[in-house]
């Protein structure tokens, strides 16, 4: 019910005011299901007071390698971008409003191809290219990606700088917004990709089986994905497993992290049986994943 109203208020009043509303409602009804997330529930409160008071400054700064949100600065480190260096071209999936392709342009990239399908995202990833005259190195397209053949894609979300899935059964996503799509197929021939950087809310999954489908397209060297997963009993384990195997089989290292604890590494027994077996465990729930060739 209270989701309705604030909806409505969204729809009947000035941003300011609306704002004064949401970010309260936000911090107090929402944030607490980030406790156990990839986020963290002081951090994401962190972002929304930020929002609140800094809507037109919202963004990344590159120089010095200081970023303008100490939090998201945080956020960074621990999703652990300096794995991806000294790589040709970098295929980015999820951009968000440019903190991944900033952020791995430190470390001796040379081309980063980011994909941010939401409109207000977009605006922001191009501002941030264009404060941290990155033009030459980021270059963005306004697309979901996807493996089907379908030109749009509707998400869910809940506000404009929080992830935004068309997989998430959460109830609180209760803003829809529909997006043009790009197949993962055309993408492939942008480039010859090297190094890999996939966070898009559960859609990973469909892109990893279309690499499956098709081994000879995974030229990355190195790559990070975050794993997203919003129910027990899906193919999502399938899929997953099926990477593994076909990681290892190919000449690859991996690693598994749990979420909220970027430097602990857990072995992928340990990480499989606590995703899939354990009966206590909430979702949607995330794992950073690592992979390098040997």
């Amino acid at each position: 019910m209270f989701n309705l109203i604030v909806n409505s208020l969204k729809k009947n009043l000035p941003r300011p005011v609306y704002n004064l509303i949401k970010i309260p409602y936000s911090i107090f009804f929402i944030n607490p299901k980030y406790t156990f997330g990839p986020i963290g529930f002081f951090q994401k409160t962190k972002l929304d007071i930020y929002e609140l008071f800094n809507i037109k400054n919202f963004f990344v700064k590159y120089d010095k390698f200081q970023f303008h949100n100490k939090g998201w600065k945080m956020l960074l480190e621990k999703n652990g971008f300096d794995k991806l260096n000294h790589l040709e071209n970098i295929l980015d999936l999820g951009g968000y409003i440019g903190d991944s392709p900033i952020e791995l342009c430190i470390y001796h990239n040379k081309k980063i191809h980011v994909f941010e399908p939401e409109q207000e995202k977009f605006k922001w990833l191009l501002k941030n290219i264009h404060l941290n005259k990155l033009q030459n190195k980021i270059i963005p397209y306004n697309y979901a990606v996807i493996s089907g053949n379908q030109e749009y894609l509707e998400i869910k979300k809940n506000g404009n700088f929080c992830g935004a899935s068309s997989f998430s059964n959460d109830p609180t996503l209760k803003e829809i917004e529909t997006v043009r799509c790009m197949n993962i197929k055309e993408i492939m021939k942008l480039a010859d990709f090297d190094g890999f950087k996939c966070d898009i809310e559960g859609g990973e999954f469909q892109i990893i089986d279309y690499f499956l489908e098709n081994p000879k397209k995974f030229t990355f060297n190195k790559g990070i994905i975050e794993w997203h997963f919003f129910k027990k009993d899906n193919p999502q384990k399938d899929t997953l497993l099926k990477f593994l195997k076909f990681l290892k089989n190919s000449n690859y290292n991996f690693h598994f992290y749990p979420q909220n604890k970027p430097k602990t590494l857990l072995n992928t027994k340990e990480e499989l049986s606590k995703i899939f077996n354990n009966s206590a465990l909430k979702y949607p729930y995330t794992n950073m994943f690592y992979f390098w060739k040997n």
